[in-house]
């Protein structure tokens, strides 16, 4: 479905492979096997937290020469977590309890309130080692 025409322009077999994590590493067709690379909803992968939307926001900002705290307040009003919420609710998504987080301050795995059930989020450590706090005013 997703390789037909006028979709991703790449083979079934290709799509399949990422799908299922069967990565080709080198020329001979070696393939890596990479679990979980492509994620939906575990750790609350598609969640639109508001924080990591004023992040974006402020990087682009900031590389553009914009207001960064407008940029981030701006961006953080698109990610519809209350939508988000009203949609996967009744379909049994886990839920995270808060709608924004620290950007960057999971080192590992790391269990956070959630509406129900248990929830995971996986670790976010940016390489640079740097935390975005939505609640700290931008400089």
């Amino acid at each position: 479905m997703l390789t037909a025409q006028g979709r991703i322009a790449v083979s079934a077999e290709l799509v399949e492979r990422a799908l299922s994590g069967r990565i080709v590493t080198a020329p001979d067709g070696t393939e890596h096997l990479t679990p979980k690379l492509i994620t939906f909803f575990e750790g609350a992968a598609g969640f639109p937290w508001h924080s990591q939307a004023a992040w974006i926001g402020a990087s682009l900002a900031g590389r553009h020469g914009l207001d960064v705290a407008e940029a981030a307040d701006a961006a953080a009003d698109v990610f519809r977590s209350d939508l988000y919420r009203l949609h996967l609710r009744p379909a049994g998504a886990i839920l995270p309890g808060a709608f924004e987080k620290l950007e960057g301050a999971l080192a590992q795995p790391t269990a956070v309130p959630a509406e129900r059930g248990q929830l995971i989020l996986p670790a976010d450590r940016f390489f640079d080692a740097r935390i975005f706090d939505l609640t700290v005013p931008a400089r």
